[in-house]
């Protein structure tokens, strides 16, 4: 859920190269490629956070620090291969959504100051907004939507 808007960002920007194969591709993609190492750091980062306080907690002490930098080496090193893989996907899918003009048009913002800085905080924010406000949310949407499917399916006799 915190990946969503983070990721947004970048496949804005990789999809006003990729809209009717414009001639500007190349270009287009040298600027992902000076844009997307920050922000896959800064994305996998944000995803991992809360993973990694989840995992702390439940060690309760039982790794030593090595097990613990290599694990979560690992985790990070997962996590990146599989947004960048996520990120190959992005081009085609905001092409159907948003035409050549209007996709140089959001380009053209996220080279502005503002829409630079979007770009280097909107990770975090996200990570912020989902870890504070979405993330605590979760376990009594979960419960409310279970009762209601249950509840339905009561009503309509498919369970008992």
């Amino acid at each position: 859920m915190r990946l969503v808007p983070a990721l947004a960002v970048l496949f804005v920007i990789f999809a006003s190269s990729a809209s009717a194969q414009e001639p500007a591709l190349p270009e287009a993609q040298k600027l992902v490629e000076l844009l997307s190492t920050s922000l896959l750091d800064d994305m996998t980062s944000q995803m991992l956070k809360p993973m990694s306080a989840n995992l702390e907690a439940s060690f309760q002490g039982k790794i030593d620090d090595a097990t613990k930098t290599e694990l979560f080496s690992e985790l990070e090193r997962i996590t990146k291969k599989y947004v960048a893989q996520g990120l190959e996907k992005a081009p085609a899918i905001y092409a159907r959504y948003f035409s050549a003009s209007e996709l140089r048009d959001i380009a053209a913002f996220y080279k502005t100051p503002s829409g630079s800085k979007a770009l280097s905080l909107m990770p975090k924010v996200m990570g912020d907004f989902s870890s504070t406000v979405l993330v605590p949310l979760m376990q009594p949407m979960q419960a409310e939507m279970q009762t209601a499917v249950q509840t339905v399916l009561r009503n309509h006799n498919v369970i008992k």
